[in-house]
């Protein structure tokens, strides 16, 4: 166990060391171009090489802070407030948040009671984040469904897409970091590996159910009680 361990740590720090360079590189071609006064660039070819150094800066910001979230949430380092959440207004809020983003079509279906106790915050960031992945991996008429029901003991949040779906092999490695696979797209590759942690410190979990040509499900199940109770 420890040397899977070990294993998996080399390999996420090889993968945060390759996607750290890209922006970097971004960066210094662009200062390069800039200091060098032989180019005699114009204002406006001087101006978009600094928005892309804004703008990779931004990137960078954005992985280191995604990657001390990962590391706090899988430490146990990170403590979660213990909120009474309905999470038919919390999958509401979601929706209305990729709705205004996106433009998306997104259909929900709620059922009898599905107030739980969770971080009412972090628990709309898996919500979020799991229908806009929906969304972006999905056609663009093609409606989001989402469900939330009471299941024994806990909540079950399940988010539906008619995309290209995914293989046993890409499902398995979906939640690690920096995976590339056909989920992957802009943003850090941490995305899902936190929304992972933010379910299992709850006492949750994330089932995947897909298959290429069908669509996906993710269901999330969160239980309705503080994990101290």
């Amino acid at each position: 166990r420890l040397q899977a361990r070990d294993e998996a740590k080399n390999a996420l720090l090889a993968a945060v060391g390759h996607d750290l360079r890209t922006p970097l590189a971004s960066m210094k071609v662009a200062v390069t171009t800039v200091l060098e006064p032989t180019l005699n660039l114009s204002e406006p070819q001087r101006r978009k090489l600094l928005e892309t150094v804004d703008e990779e800066t931004d990137r960078l910001a954005e992985m280191i802070d995604h990657l001390l979230d990962l590391s706090r949430l899988e430490s146990g380092a990170f403590q979660l407030s213990q909120d009474q959440v309905d999470l038919g207004q919390l999958v509401r809020n979601a929706a209305d948040r990729v709705r205004l983003a996106s433009g998306r079509e997104i259909r929900i279906d709620s059922s009898g009671d599905v107030t739980v106790v969770g971080d009412s915050v972090r628990l709309l960031e898996v919500v979020t984040n799991l229908i806009d992945n929906a969304g972006r991996y999905s056609a663009a008429e093609t409606p989001i469904m989402v469900s939330i029901r009471p299941e024994a003991g806990a909540v079950v949040v399940a988010i539906t897409d008619r995309g290209p779906g995914m293989t046993r092999e890409e499902q398995e490695k979906l939640f690690r970091p920096f995976t590339r696979g056909v989920r992957s797209g802009p943003g850090t590759g941490l995305g899902l590996a936190i929304t992972r942690s933010i379910v299992t410190a709850h006492g949750g979990s994330i089932e995947v159910v897909s298959s290429p040509g069908t669509g996906t499900t993710m269901s999330v199940r969160v239980p309705k009680r503080a994990l101290d109770e």
